[in-house]
């Protein structure tokens, strides 16, 4: 089941907020006061493949979802096979997938050795090791990282190997080829200094000519955590 967390006025715009692997809705609690002004907000913790998202999300009137990383697949994979139950979508560092099906089975490759090392290691390696990977070098730098990486030390490992390997784009379908047939406006956004994610909008703008895409200055990969008065101000223009 979804754990739903909400804050403002329900009769307001509903903005739901999903969060990325290892995170959860504390992930955006300081940016909740600047957006619960224009918006009835709602994180969802996703907690498991099984969970029903479609039901979830369409449970509110015309809802602007935005999603991170891992819960932008998920965000996007919804908007796809159920464009009527959003009003927008906004894609943070998150990727449509991998088109190449021996680059899908290497990716999952190395996601089930995340997994296995997810059931193995003591969990606080497991996070030294995840966030030593090079996307991350800008957050490993920023103030935040040391409160979110203790936020994140009380999850479950064996919850999140499965719900890991289930969302994998070595698993999970390209879909890439579906984006220009997307019915809600979608806005991508990512840090400047996330390289491999500016080749992504590149080939967004190319493949949606009608996404608006957005480069947050001086952010890497976890835009919301280490850019989030620019991305408040972004969502407050919607």
């Amino acid at each position: 089941m979804i754990h739903s967390i909400q804050f403002g006025d329900p009769h307001l715009k509903p903005l739901i907020l999903l969060h990325g692997f290892l995170g959860s809705h504390q992930d955006f609690l300081d940016i909740i006061p600047s957006l619960s002004h224009q918006y009835h907000v709602v994180c969802l913790d996703i907690e498991s493949i099984e969970d029903d998202l479609y039901q979830c999300v369409s449970s509110y009137q015309d809802p602007i979802v935005v999603g991170y990383s891992m819960g932008g697949r998920l965000a996007l994979n919804l908007a796809i096979h159920h464009p009527d139950c959003l009003d927008q979508l906004i894609l943070i560092s998150a990727s449509p997938g991998i088109d190449s099906i021996p680059e899908r089975e290497l990716r999952l490759t190395r996601d089930n050795q995340w997994a296995e090392m997810l059931r193995t290691v003591p969990f606080s390696q497991f996070l030294d090791r995840w966030y030593d990977q090079p996307i991350f070098d800008s957050f490993r730098e920023s103030p935040v990282f040391a409160h979110a990486l203790s936020v994140r030390r009380v999850s479950d490992p064996e919850r999140l190997a499965l719900l890991f390997l289930a969302v994998s784009p070595g698993h999970i379908p390209s879909m890439w080829g579906a984006l220009s047939q997307l019915k809600c406006p979608l806005t991508y956004v990512y840090g400047e200094l996330d390289i491999a994610y500016g080749v992504i909008s590149d080939r967004i703008r190319n493949e949606c000519p009608h996404a608006t895409i957005y480069s947050i200055p001086q952010s890497g990969h976890v835009v919301h955590l280490e850019a989030p008065t620019e991305l408040v101000a972004l969502l407050l223009d919607l």
